[in-house]
């Protein structure tokens, strides 16, 4: 492998973890700042870099972006959803690992006891994220 097959795998990552960033809106644009300054300068690329010193107030500069919704309105609660079908993903990978059975079932059902959740409502909440998450990536293309 050479150097640029790196960066193309490090820009991958990178896109990957924004759009992770994309799917949480339950916070303020407060509060989310922080997180996307910590994405953006885990990056090899030095344009993000830069980007990132423009979005944060703390940093000095001729050319400053802001960080701002563009719904107006309190954020969705879809980001527990997100969460949820992140680490019922983990665990169904983990589970599988070990050569276990029912991945499904036992994923929703650790994640359940976890949550003080219904298998039930674990299932629905990833249900919701991943039909949210398809429907942004088809409008995408």
């Amino acid at each position: 492998m050479n150097g640029d097959d790196d960066e193309r795998r490090s820009d991958r990552d990178m896109e990957f973890e924004i759009l992770d960033f994309l799917q949480l809106e339950d916070r303020s644009d407060k509060a989310a700042l922080p997180v996307l300054l910590k994405v953006l300068r885990r990056s090899k690329s030095g344009a993000m870099r830069v980007i990132a010193d423009m979005i944060d107030p703390k940093k000095p500069g001729p050319w400053k972006l802001e960080l701002r919704r563009k719904i107006s309105g309190a954020p969705r609660k879809r980001g527990h959803d997100f969460l949820l079908a992140i680490e019922r993903q983990e665990i169904r990978k983990m589970l599988e690992a070990r050569g276990a059975k029912k991945l499904e079932t036992e994923a929703c059902a650790r994640l359940a006891k976890k949550h003080g959740l219904t298998i039930d409502a674990v299932r629905s909440a990833v249900n919701r994220a991943w039909r949210k998450y398809k429907s942004q990536k088809s409008t995408d293309l």
